[in-house]
């Protein structure tokens, strides 16, 4: 990620005069070399709270459970004998 911005507010016609939240995000250009990563997002109840309510009239909290994976991949487009795209023609997989 190059730049990341939100804006709110009313906006020019460029974004259709728009009333609410826009979300900009750049992302870098390719490069010579594979790079990649890799992530887990992590929701357990043991780690929230319970609610204002619930808590005083003796209600436990909701058991709740969620693992996401995902991974981004990024590098050169080379095909052996036919097409070196070093510095020409880059992918990024996400």
């Amino acid at each position: 990620m190059q730049e990341f911005k939100v804006q709110s507010y009313a906006f020019t016609a460029q974004y259709g005069w728009a009333t609410g939240n826009f979300v900009n995000a750049i992302t870098k250009s390719g490069t010579n070399n594979f790079h990649g990563s890799g992530y887990e997002f992590v929701r357990d109840s043991s780690l929230d709270s319970n609610g204002f309510f619930n808590g005083v009239n003796g209600i436990p909290k909701a058991d709740f459970r969620r693992n996401q994976y995902g991974f981004t991949v990024g590098g050169p487009v080379n095909i052996p004998h036919v097409y070196n795209g070093k510095t020409r023609l880059t992918f990024l997989g996400l």
